[in-house]
């Protein structure tokens, strides 16, 4: 099961939260003054970098970061979780980058769902609409990795399976994109709300001369 807040050690979270900004104000706090610009000057590195070196001193801080990185490693917490993002804004970015792709600005919207997915690497549909990106700028292999990898996380989803189906098509796969687009009419025979993308699913099985196929209807 899925950590539903984050375990322990509040204030190494604050620290964590740096990961997408400044360092918490009460993190800088803590260890501003131990620092000096001489200090600085001679080892070359930022003050965020050596505010970290000195938070990690702390057993409290050292443990509690390395705790949260062990439940981000086994796939209970996000960067989602840790800094703070709710649904409302992962799905804010999520129908930007969408808007972009219908602006035919598939590279703005890989941009958009790289930070999605950095921070929330399970989420079936930013792996999909990663894929069908990809598949408008004429990277096949690439989009095929990207609806497998959404598959992994929804297996049957009518939607990745037409379009992985189809990219397999492209590919001279034809065998695995019959099966797939099958699968997929299979799955969507309840869902009247996808009949104009099972609509485009058909017209893509009849161009590769797929006859036969079972609509599952």
């Amino acid at each position: 099961a899925r950590v539903k807040s984050v375990p322990t050690v509040p204030w190494a979270l604050r620290v964590c939260k740096g990961t997408k900004g400044p360092l918490a104000r009460d993190f800088e706090n803590r260890y501003s003054g131990q620092m000096t610009d001489t200090n600085q000057a001679q080892s070359g590195k930022s003050e965020r970098e050596t505010a970290m070196e000195l938070a990690l001193q702390d057993p409290e801080i050292k443990a509690g970061l390395e705790e949260i990185t062990g439940y981000l490693k086994r796939g209970l917490l996000t960067l989602a979780d840790i800094g703070g993002y709710g649904e409302q804004e992962l799905e804010g970015a999520y129908t930007s980058a969408a808007r972009m792709l219908e602006a035919n600005r598939p590279a703005k919207t890989l941009k958009i769902v790289g930070t999605l997915l950095t921070l929330n690497p399970r989420n079936a549909k930013y792996y999909r609409l990663a894929g069908i990106a990809l598949y408008r700028l004429r990277q096949y292999p690439l989009a095929d990795a990207y609806y497998n990898l959404a598959l992994s996380y929804d297996p049957n989803d009518p939607v990745t399976l037409f379009y992985r189906g189809e990219t397999q098509l492209l590919l001279g796969r034809v065998f695995v994109g019959r099966q797939l687009l099958e699968r997929g009419f299979a799955e969507a025979k309840e869902r009247p709300e996808l009949h104009p993308i099972v609509e485009r699913a058909k017209a893509v099985a009849q161009s590769f001369g797929l006859f036969g196929l079972k609509f599952g209807n």
